[in-house]
């Protein structure tokens, strides 16, 4: 955290329980059933489908900006 105060950043903790890569990113429908050996999954919902690490890094971004935006900060690029 004091390096991002350093270099102008705000760092935002999210969570721990945050279910990051259990949420689709297209339509945030939370797929209870997905395992930890379970790498890729389809959503029940959309239709999309999700690698886990991919969609763990677009909710836990989504996720920071939420916050950030909830605190009364701008958020130049999403």
């Amino acid at each position: 955290m004091q390096e991002s105060r350093e270099a102008g950043k705000l760092f935002v903790p999210i969570d721990t329980f945050y279910p990051s890569s259990k949420t689709c990113p297209r339509c945030l429908h939370k797929f209870e059933g997905l395992t930890l050996a379970r790498r890729r999954w389809i959503c029940p919902h959309c239709g999309q489908l999700n690698q886990r690490d991919y969609a763990a890094a677009l909710n836990i971004k989504r996720q920071g900006i939420v916050q950030l935006k909830a605190a009364g900060h701008t958020v130049l690029r999403q």
